[in-house]
């Protein structure tokens, strides 16, 4: 007769129930669930599948026997210590390995990248109430805070959002189409009023190191960029990349219409192989031209050849982004 209504207090069962094969009491099911807890924890089933499942979930989408054997004897040394556990894992080998990878949620991908280029507090809060927002960026990739993909027992997850081309095709035309990544200047109200205006300009020249030499050189910032944004150690920084992230730097324009500068080629849109860039004289000194650049990120002057510079770096982020190599985390 109660149906789904089965309160806490006044219809619970009150006597010892048998689960796990141990005797569980509590006059509330709170109470019994606070005793079933450490018999729980302390079950072999738990005590295997329970940190890999918190390892899998944060760190690594290939768990290997040998892998699987080091966090488990983790897990049972730090004796139910989840934040030793973490510590311990974050050091390890199981997770600083070639063959660690995690796919990365829209959620994961997207929060990594803007922690990696919003410099300070103002800029945070610049947009937030247009269509260029976080909310916004992350509803067109298949996700919304607060609404779980499945139900009350998860959000989407990094495989998920690898394999929908939907989700990918969104985030880069979002990327594509939208210039907040390359977004270097914005003029908003101090006041509810409306009366007074301050600017916004992007710095990233108090963030960038400079070069031995104390200038910010085109192929050294390039470098620091793609650490910052892949961390794969350049592993996968390849002279494809490279050739377009130093044209969009040093001259705010990709590589296909600097190589119609300097070749007899008239059509920008012109795909250049790996090939051609590390063995064709004039595309290769063009890559080393461009690398040698420099950008004037510490102009005095903010509207000048520093908003250029700044902007130039915008788009050098934008292209970076959006390679499939950001849609994962390698665990080296």
């Amino acid at each position: 007769g109660l149906g789904r209504y089965l309160y806490n207090q006044t219809h619970h069962h009150g006597n010892c129930l048998e689960i796990l094969h141990e005797t569980v009491c509590g006059a509330t099911a709170a109470e019994k669930i606070d005793a079933l807890a450490p018999i729980a924890a302390s079950h072999i089933e738990s005590l295997d599948n329970l940190p890999l499942a918190i390892v899998n979930f944060f760190a690594d989408d290939n768990l290997t026997a040998s892998k699987i054997t080091a966090i488990q004897a983790s897990w049972r040394q730090v004796n139910f210590d989840l934040l030793e556990f973490l510590r311990g894992y974050a050091i390890s080998t199981a997770f600083h390995s070639e063959d660690t990878y995690k796919y990365r949620s829209s959620f994961d991908r997207n929060l990594t990248l803007l922690n990696t280029i919003v410099l300070d507090n103002e800029e945070a809060f610049l947009g937030m109430d247009t269509n260029d927002s976080t909310e916004h960026w992350l509803s067109h990739q298949g996700l919304s805070v607060f609404a779980p993909a499945h139900d009350v027992f998860g959000a989407q997850t990094g495989l998920q959002a690898a394999n929908n081309p939907n989700i990918f095709q969104e985030a880069f035309k979002f990327q594509i189409d939208h210039n907040l990544l390359q977004e270097d200047k914005n003029t908003y109200a101090t006041d509810p009023s409306e009366t007074t205006e301050a600017t916004w300009y992007k710095d990233w020249g108090g963030t960038i190191p400079t070069g031995t030499g104390g200038e910010y050189v085109v192929s050294e910032i390039a470098d620091w960029f793609w650490q910052r944004l892949v961390a794969d150690g350049g592993e996968n920084f390849d002279i494809v990349a490279r050739a377009q992230v130093y044209a969009l730097l040093a001259w705010g324009l990709d590589f296909g219409h600097m190589a119609t500068v300097v070749t007899s080629e008239t059509d920008p849109e012109r795909v250049y192989s790996t090939l051609e860039l590390t063995t064709d004289p004039v595309l290769m000194a063009l890559i080393t031209i461009l690398g040698a650049d420099t950008l004037l990120l510490d102009d005095v002057d903010p509207d000048g050849d520093r908003l250029t510079a700044n902007k130039r770096v915008g788009q050098a982020v934008q292209f970076i982004s959006m390679l499939p190599y950001t849609f994962a985390m390698e665990g080296r």
